[in-house]
């Protein structure tokens, strides 16, 4: 049997798999909120990284696009420069 992680055996997510069934939603929605922030952290990082002479606007901006996408961000921000 193949699992999620070619880094997990089979019986450690098994274990994984059952802890997360029998995790209440609010524990469950708690991860996720967590795991979003770490990458959104992460992205803030890459995003400093490339562009360290970014005013704060600009790396809003630059933030936006690559968590809303570049066409949901130009609908509430307008467009910006690319950060390709």
């Amino acid at each position: 049997m193949s699992t999620l992680s070619p880094d997990t055996t089979p019986e450690a997510e098994a274990v994984q798999m059952e802890l997360l069934r029998k995790a209440p939603a609010w524990r469950k929605l708690e991860m996720t909120f967590k795991l979003s922030r770490g990458l959104k952290d992460l992205i803030r990082a890459d995003l400093l990284a490339r562009f360290p002479d970014d005013d704060p606007a600009t790396h809003k901006r630059r933030l936006a696009h690559r968590w809303l996408g570049h066409e949901l961000a130009n609908k509430v921000y307008g467009p910006h420069p690319s950060d390709s």
